[in-house]
C-alpha cells in the first residue's frame, strides 16, 4: 500500500513539475513581450492643427444654407 502511494506521488509530481516549467516559461515571454511593446511606445503623436481642407466645391468652407420654403406642403 505504501509503495503504491509513493508510486501515485511520483507519478502526480511530475505533471506538476512540467505545469510549472511551462508556467515559468510563458511567464518569462510574456514579460519579454512587454518588455519589447514598451521599448516601441514613446508617447502619443502631437494632434494636427491644420485646420483641414473644405469639401470640394465649397471654397469657403460654409455649409449652403437650405432654399425657403415654397408652402406646398401640408401637415
Amino acid at each position: 500500500m505504501a509503495q503504491d502511494l509513493r508510486h501515485e506521488r511520483e507519478r502526480m509530481g511530475r505533471p506538476i513539475e512540467q505545469l510549472q516549467s511551462a508556467h515559468a516559461m510563458l511567464s518569462s515571454i510574456i514579460h519579454a513581450g512587454e518588455a519589447i511593446t514598451a521599448m516601441g511606445m514613446h508617447g502619443k503623436p502631437a494632434p494636427d492643427a491644420s485646420p483641414g481642407k473644405p469639401p470640394p466645391g465649397n471654397s469657403d468652407g460654409q455649409v449652403p444654407h437650405p432654399p425657403p420654403p415654397t408652402g406646398t406642403r401640408r401637415k
